[in-house]
């Protein structure tokens, strides 16, 4: 931004520091980088067939009976009638009562009523990693076998029938989340600290670590990352300062909020065990304050600067646009891209 100011430029400094920003994520998704690119883990969960259920057409409460559940359940889907998962509609869960051995579905059941049903609950969708950009290659971690990342469209196409269970073989984008995954409890952090410590909630490692944290009450703070986790201690530890004002206990947060990419495998897997592990370009970190900065190699902050001074000194959209192509086309013949 001082470079830019020290070229004369008559933008306000709100605008130099905008300008600044979005060059940097521009050249950021210019290109796969190297420096982008990282290693993510889709730890799949096998579909659950023990027990029968009981439900009514035309309802949305549901009697098991045989069964475990579990709270963990709340974001799978249930269909009635098959084991195999291709029997009918699938019906997302509003609420479970483990204790009681009964659930309620967000829609009533279009089903013919029945009383001691065969069911799958099926876990179809998984979360993606909070800065997920673009998948590189996959394979399945326990059995070895290549994973397809198709688009929907290529495999309704390709895959006109699909088994019910079996070896994950494709991965197929599924929007993105509608929900929070965690929302329950309140956390404390001082001023320009980066250790959170939650007040009341669960805090969680395998659940929480590497995702998106949210305080609702401050949405001028944007998300930051769990870097890491400690289950004793009931603390996050965050990737960059709180610069607000201490909170001392009452303020609600959230881990990963709605928006996170999702994914559903197909056939859904036979084995609780299995994983997917794949490489993949993550999204650039944003830089909310004026001294963040990119985590990329030193010579692209010259690449930076220029870009950062199209976008302050061009008239009009297409004139950076044209600019900005030379400019990347000639940094990338130089290092050899």
């Amino acid at each position: 931004a001082n470079y830019v100011r020290s070229m004369g430029t008559k933008l306000p400094d709100p605008l130099v520091y905008e300008n600044v920003r979005e060059a940097a994520g521009i050249i950021s998704r210019y290109h796969t980088w190297d420096y982008l690119r990282t290693e993510g883990q889709i730890t799949t969960v096998a579909d659950y067939t023990t027990g029968t259920v009981a439900i009514t057409q035309g309802l949305t409460a549901v009697t098991f009976t045989g069964s475990t559940l579990t709270a963990a359940m709340i974001d799978r889907h249930f269909q009635s009638g098959s084991t195999t998962g291709t029997n009918g509609r699938w019906y997302q869960f509003r609420s479970i009562n483990a204790g009681a051995g009964t659930a309620v579905l967000m829609d009533p059941f279009e089903g013919a009523t029945v009383t001691a049903a065969m069911m799958t609950i099926r876990k179809r969708y998984y979360r993606l990693p909070p800065d997920f950009y673009k998948a590189e290659c996959l394979k399945e971690s326990t059995g070895g076998l290549a994973v397809f990342w198709e688009s929907r469209d290529v495999f309704e196409r390709e895959w006109t029938m699909v088994s019910g269970s079996g070896t994950p073989y494709c991965i197929v984008p599924a929007g993105t989340s509608r929900s929070v995954l965690y929302n329950t409890g309140t956390f404390a952090v001082s001023q320009n600290g980066t250790t959170v410590t939650i007040t009341t909630g669960v805090v969680n490692e395998a659940r929480d670590r590497g995702r998106r944290f949210r305080a609702p009450q401050f949405p001028w703070l944007g998300d930051f990352e769990i870097v890491s986790v400690s289950e004793g201690g009931n603390t996050y530890t965050l990737d960059r300062p709180w610069v607000e004002m201490a909170v001392s206990g009452q303020a609600i947060y959230q881990v990963d909020p709605p928006g996170e990419k999702m994914v559903e495998l197909y056939p859904a897997p036979s084995s609780g065990n299995s994983s997917v592990r794949f490489y993949y370009y993550r999204t650039p970190p944003p830089l909310y304050l004026q001294t963040d900065y990119p985590t990329w190699d030193a010579e692209m902050n010259e690449l930076w600067k220029q870009a950062a001074l199209l976008r302050c000194f061009a008239p009009k959209p297409s004139d950076f646009e044209g600019e900005f192509g030379l400019l990347m086309t000639n940094f990338m013949k130089r290092q050899g891209y």
